[in-house]
């Protein structure tokens, strides 16, 4: 293990085998929540080939990443810069987990509101008989996106978000810098969700708050992302304009081909039902876009 100096700040770097680990030190008084620390780790990306994102708490299946490769790599027909992403399946410590997932999980939408401005929730995918192959996705998963090393460079994490509104913004701004979201077909890692028993972050963060040992809120911090994901999604009036989004595609580029409107807090028939998004709509004049919406359930 070999520890220096980076920004002012302790780093580490672990090796065995030909892999690397950076590990930066910071005290839990300090965080500023998960697109801050995703930041931070991307400070290590050395223009590697691929980059994977996730949480904590994964378990893996051996050659996972072959398979990921492997998967993505198929891909290039359909897409010059796919990502694949989902909420993987569930494993519970001291619980077996089988060699492999011959299942895939989508991402579907439920209403507008919350804390994250849309609600979604992981379901498996229902394919037709035949072969199965990922299919194409409207949200951006924050516990597991793989994808080419230049994503890092064209979509960094933010560090302004805290947590819950990290997954509507990356795939907002995956979209409009020209990536295509994937839900890959199988699996090869399993994530322990809940942790009911286990601290969190925000947890200890607010008992700190609490004893004057930091003065960074992580309730404050999150109210204040989601207010500005609002106003740069359009839904507190026009759309306001956002150093993060993307050139190559707009945002009413997004909304057509995810099925939403954020403004109006209106979905079509397709996200509704959960059905695979695709590029029809846009192709239609805004006329007919209006037309196909429905009002779509919201939360507080």
């Amino acid at each position: 293990m070999d520890t220096g100096v980076l920004g002012g700040r302790l780093h580490h770097r672990l090796a065995l085998r030909g892999a690397s680990v950076r590990v930066f030190d910071y005290a839990m008084s300090e965080s500023r929540g998960c697109g801050w620390a995703r930041a931070i780790a991307q400070q290590a990306f050395r223009d590697e080939a691929y980059t994977l994102q996730l949480d904590s708490h994964h378990r893996f299946a051996r050659d996972w990443d072959r398979e990921l490769i492997a998967q993505l790599e198929a891909l290039r027909e359909r897409s010059f810069r796919p990502v694949l992403v989902a909420h993987p399946p569930a494993y519970d410590p001291g619980q077996p987990v089988p060699g492999r997932c011959e299942e895939g999980y989508q991402i579907d939408f439920v209403a507008f509101g919350g804390p994250g401005v849309v609600a979604t929730r992981s379901t498996t995918i229902m394919y037709p008989p035949g072969p199965a192959a990922p299919i194409r996705a409207r949200f951006f998963s924050g516990g597991f996106a793989f994808a080419d090393g230049s994503f890092v460079r064209d979509v960094p994490a933010d560090p302004d978000h805290y947590f819950n509104t990290e997954e509507i913004t990356l795939a907002v701004r995956a979209y409009t810098q020209g990536y295509d979201l994937f839900h890959p077909h199988r699996h090869v890692l399993w994530h322990y969700y809940g942790r009911p028993t286990a601290p969190k972050v925000w947890e200890d963060q607010a008992a700190a708050l609490a004893r004057g040992e930091t003065t960074l809120d992580g309730a404050k911090l999150g109210m204040r992302a989601l207010a500005d994901a609002r106003q740069a999604l359009g839904m507190e009036g026009a759309p306001r304009a956002v150093h993060w989004m993307g050139r190559r595609r707009s945002l009413h580029d997004y909304e057509r081909f995810a099925g939403l409107s954020f403004a109006r807090r209106a979905a079509t028939a397709e996200a509704l039902c959960h059905i695979e998004p695709r590029d029809d709509d846009l192709r239609l004049d805004e006329a007919a876009w209006v037309a196909r919406l429905l009002p779509a359930p919201r939360i507080p």
